[in-house]
């Protein structure tokens, strides 16, 4: 991410596979699943449920502070990432009558930022350098969904909720231009990760917001997530978290799917137990 080079602050990086342990999966995952596995057993019970596809584009940047003496003139170098997301999300009634619903989903996202910076050519040997420090990540967003019919099927909605991320991949990359017209460029093949310094983490979470228009079978919305978590550990006092800002477009797969409660008679007497 950033080191003490000429630049000073950025380190060249790119995440072609993440290993992790089976044993620390596994950990990993138990409190999602079962958290996960609670709410759709109580929501089947009573709701609608409709899978969508999703996908659209966002600008994606890294909020960082840190107590680093020349911060302040660098980090205004930085600037947003373009990139794209795409998956599925789970659309939930909570009861047949209500206007809350809980929407699940598995969203491919890419994140991270650009920095570019021009430099004294009687100071240094080049006189200008590009990175790129692009993360791509697994969000599980779980978000509660407030919907209110605006004319016919077309409806509003507002909503927001927890996420969690997991590393995928990505690329950090720097370019250096040299003043004696040449370029050399630089790439991380081999990201450290884990929990300690100089590590990226392979679990991020934070909160997101959505807001749209539903048309039947497709909705339109804005989105917006913030790391809550620093998804990275420098070697010096720092923070770093994720910041999302984008649109989506949806489209609703196939017909919704009646979950009514069962209705109990084991006597068969034609009245309910």
């Amino acid at each position: 991410m950033i080191i003490m080079t000429s630049a000073k602050y950025f380190r060249p990086l790119y995440v072609e596979l993440i290993n992790i342990s089976e044993n620390k999966i596994i950990l990993m995952k138990k409190p999602f699943c079962l958290i996960l596995s609670f709410i759709f057993c109580y929501t089947f019970s009573f709701s609608q449920l409709r899978l969508a596809l999703v996908g659209g584009g966002h600008t994606a940047t890294v909020n960082e502070t840190n107590d680093l003496p020349n911060w302040n003139d660098l980090k205004n170098k930085y600037s947003a990432r373009p990139g794209a997301h795409f998956g599925f999300i789970a659309d939930l009634q909570l009861g047949l009558k209500s206007k809350f619903y809980f929407q699940p989903g598995i969203v491919f996202h890419n994140k991270g930022r650009k920095f570019a910076n021009s430099y004294d050519t009687a100071v240094f040997n080049y006189f200008s350098i590009d990175q790129k420090q692009f993360i791509n990540y697994v969000d599980a967003p779980l978000n509660l969904v407030y919907k209110i019919p605006v004319k016919g099927k077309t409806k509003f909605f507002i909503g927001g909720g927890p996420y969690l991320s997991f590393i995928y991949n990505g690329l950090e990359k720097t370019e250096t231009y040299l003043k004696t017209g040449t370029v050399t460029t630089d790439e991380n093949t081999d990201l450290p990760v884990g929990n300690s310094a100089g590590k990226y983490k392979t679990l991020d979470y934070g909160v997101n917001a959505t807001v749209g228009i539903e048309f039947r079978k497709i909705f339109i919305a804005a989105n917006f997530s913030r790391g809550l978590s620093d998804f990275y550990q420098a070697n010096y006092t720092g923070s770093f978290k994720h910041q999302v800002i984008g649109a989506t477009l949806g489209i609703f797969l196939g017909k919704p799917i009646a979950l009514e409660p069962e209705i109990k008679d084991k006597d068969k007497d034609g009245i309910t137990d």
